[in-house]
């Protein structure tokens, strides 16, 4: 759906959403779809939404998609605030947020949010992790199922963790010490902040009736220690994997249809039918191109009644990544990067950037760049051909190539 398309849909609703008494169940589809819209066209993951490793596959709204929404539907906020004093100088604000319509005035909903200067984050100070430079070993992520405890001796003992650098890759971090702050008025503006953020929200949410595409909390119960994410979101996560250049957009399209026709109960192939079911996709997967939305519906997605839904991962085991995936998968990689003419350059060995060449490229010649290193003794080791490379070597190449499918899905765009 196109941004004219989806102003053109808006422009022939006949009453606002705001002044109507009752819904029908066109103006429900067109709402949800209006937020998918927004979603994929405007919304940036990470930015204006972010799924929280490790607490489920819902992706959390936060403050600046609320934001967006909130501008989309034209909804006015009236925040009232509620303090309560504590001993020790320590304060709890609730905030309630009404939204009401811009035009119409219409009341549209209300939400409520708290923030407290006894919440872990602000009640403490320390506990910072400090990087070490040496990366978790790859056995901690299945021994950490199995046994928390050798899983932690793996890192070094009690006051370890791990952490996630800049450039993507997961070290051992030394934990330090954890004091409690000695003058909690440090955070009663930034408490009272996030109060009204938690409170607008839920608004939000509420008003749009978003609930089931967005969820809230979930990064806030994190950061203050009260969820720990669960094995299931090991660092390594799913592949998005870049789309091939060389393919049409007529022989993307078709392989879409082909397989919506093939998940759907009906023979429905109508251009707004795709392209609703594409829209539902790139909503659930966060993916943008229509290849990487196909291989999404083909293994992760079902359609029942001309609505997408997320097949449960006990339904429909998916086998272990193999070092055969694995080369495959970097072998790909390596191919697209050799048929845009870019080869990966780094200083660090760690941060790999794509710069152009105008001499022809192998696969192999992309490989042998990402798997160079730099040894112990601060000399260059060549790198290898996808064939040539150890299990050991295979995944942290992979992990390199990874990074660069961004800039491969900007040059392929």
């Amino acid at each position: 759906m196109t941004t004219e398309e989806a102003t053109q849909m808006v422009r022939a609703t006949p009453r606002s959403l705001a002044n109507q008494e009752e819904l029908t169940t066109d103006d429900v589809i067109q709402q949800v779809q209006k937020i998918q819209h927004i979603m994929h066209e405007v919304m940036k993951d990470g930015e204006h939404y972010g799924v929280i490793p490790g607490c489920g596959k819902q992706p959390a709204l936060l403050k600046a998609g609320a934001e967006k929404l909130g501008f989309t539907f034209r909804l006015v906020t009236k925040y009232i605030v509620e303090r309560i004093d504590f001993p020790g100088d320590h304060r709890e604000y609730i905030v309630t947020c009404e939204l009401t319509h811009l035009t119409s005035g219409q009341y549209v909903g209300a939400g409520m949010g708290s923030c407290s200067t006894k919440e872990a984050k602000y009640r403490y100070r320390g506990n910072a992790k400090v990087f070490t430079g040496e990366p978790v070993p790859s056995a901690y992520w299945t021994t950490r199922k199995k046994d928390r405890a050798k899983a932690q001796e793996m890192l070094g003992g009690e006051g370890y963790t791990t952490g996630k650098t800049e450039s993507g890759q997961w070290d051992i971090c030394e934990v330090g010490e954890k004091v409690e702050h000695d003058n909690p008025a440090d955070y009663y503006n930034t408490i009272l902040k996030m109060a009204k953020k938690r409170a607008h929200v839920d608004a939000i949410l509420t008003a749009t009736a978003a609930s089931d595409i967005f969820t809230q909390d979930i990064e806030d119960l994190v950061m203050n220690g009260v969820m720990v994410p669960t094995e299931e979101a090991q660092p390594v996560q799913e592949p998005q994997r870049v789309s091939d250049p060389r393919q049409t957009e007529i022989e993307q399209k078709n392989a879409f249809k082909t397989l919506v026709l093939q998940k759907s109960d009906t023979n429905d192939c109508s251009p707004d039918y795709l392209r609703s079911i594409l829209i539902q996709v790139q909503a659930f997967s966060h993916l943008t191109e229509i290849p990487d939305c196909t291989r999404w519906l083909d293994q992760h997605g079902k359609i029942v009644d001309g609505r997408v839904e997320v097949v449960p991962i006990d339904a429909e085991p998916q086998p272990a990544n193999t070092p055969e995936d694995h080369r495959a998968e970097l072998e790909s990689i390596c191919i697209c990067c050799a048929a845009v003419s870019r080869i990966p350059v780094t200083s660090d060995f760690k941060t790999f950037s794509l710069v152009a060449v105008e001499t022809p490229l192998e696969v192999d010649d992309i490989c042998k760049a990402l798997s160079s290193f730099k040894g112990k003794d601060g000399k260059i080791v060549d790198g290898r051909g996808i064939a040539d490379l150890s299990e050991k070597a295979l995944e942290i190449t992979l992990k390199k190539a990874r990074s660069l499918e961004p800039e491969l899905q900007a040059l392929a765009q």
